[in-house]
């Protein structure tokens, strides 16, 4: 945990982090797009959200369609 406030992990520590969540994602959403849509860091995180809206809503859309029902 970060020193300073005792409550968010370090730099190293969210690393380690993202390390062991990257097979799971990859896993899960398919590898890593060949090109980059989001936008330079602004560091507001609320740019963050936008890119996580515009991630998923072109993930989905690349989802082929299947219909329900018996």
């Amino acid at each position: 945990m970060d020193a300073r406030d005792k409550l968010h992990p370090t730099v190293k520590a969210y690393q380690i982090w993202a390390d062991a969540l990257k097979p799971v994602l990859t896993e899960l959403l398919g590898p890593p797009a060949t090109v980059e849509l989001a936008s330079p860091p602004t560091g507001d995180p609320s740019t963050a959200l936008t890119a996580l809206r515009l991630a998923l809503a072109l993930h989905f859309q690349a989802m082929p369609r299947t219909t329900g029902g018996t």
